[in-house]
């Protein structure tokens, strides 16, 4: 099973993006993305071009041999504050037709819906999506993750400390599958936050420090801190193949693990 985890920044470069979701949906069986616009109206970008309304949608159309599940972490708002049209922000999940699905869901790890920081500029409250799949036998969870921003860096703060102990503990609820984390975790090597994932349950490997990986922004990204995004396994799983592709669709760089 093939899986690929992307923050897609919103659909801002989304011609490339859609030609890109195109080339590698042949091979890849689970597409995680972050930062998700949806929206029931027939709107396509946000006032300022920032997002596409419609992204949700559109992946799906170019998917079709894939169901799509889409949970908000909030509503009403774009990039820059609230609009006044139907607009949602949040994580997508694309599992591959004829792959059983068991279970799942979200839950919120910071917040709740429209409720985050009060003194931020947009709402901040962060759910996790989590999908358990099965596949040769095995039972495998997979969990979509965009972490906490803050506005101030990707270092520990209570709230992540307080995120990191919410998601091992939906993690501790699945004992008898294998487990794959992966997103926009939106923190550092070496944080305690990042150090609690990744011993939770039995421990987890994490793939980017495992593989010397030392940047998962694209060159889009232009401030300093190329550390944002991970896949963490359990360490029942073999890993087959990680890599993390040079491409520029997003300020982030896809992600694709293959697992036996």
């Amino acid at each position: 099973m093939r899986i690929m985890t992307l923050n897609t920044w919103g659909g801002r470069m989304f011609q490339p993006l859609m030609k890109y979701i195109r080339e590698v949906a042949a091979t890849v069986d689970v597409f995680c993305l972050q930062e998700v616009f949806s929206t029931l109206t027939k709107r396509k970008w946000t006032k300022d071009k920032s997002g596409r309304c419609s992204l949700f949608s559109d992946i799906s159309s170019i998917l079709p041999e894939f169901r799509g599940v889409f949970h908000a972490d909030s509503d009403g708002y774009d990039r820059n504050g609230p609009v006044e049209y139907d607009l949602c922000w949040g994580l997508a999940t694309f599992v591959r037709s004829g792959i059983p699905v068991l279970n799942y869901g979200d839950m919120f790890v910071f917040g709740t819906r429209n409720i985050g920081f009060p003194h931020f500029p947009f709402p901040t409250a962060r759910n996790m999506q989590f999908i358990e799949v099965e596949q040769r036998r095995h039972r495998t969870l997979v969990l979509n993750m965009h972490g906490l921003w803050n506005g101030n860096g990707k270092m520990d703060t209570p709230e992540r400390i307080e995120q990191s102990r919410i998601v091992r503990w939906l993690m501790s609820q699945y004992t008898g599958s294998r487990k794959v984390l992966c997103g926009d975790f939106n923190l550092n090597p070496g944080t305690k936050s990042l150090y609690m994932l990744e011993r939770a349950g039995r421990g987890m490997r994490n793939l980017i420090t495992e593989n010397g990986i030392t940047s998962t922004r694209s060159p889009l990204y232009q401030k300093s801190g190329k550390y944002a995004d991970y896949v963490l396994v359990s360490p029942n799983i073999r890993v087959k193949s990680f890599r993390v592709e040079n491409v520029e669709v997003s300020d982030h760089l896809p992600l694709i693990v293959e697992i036996e």
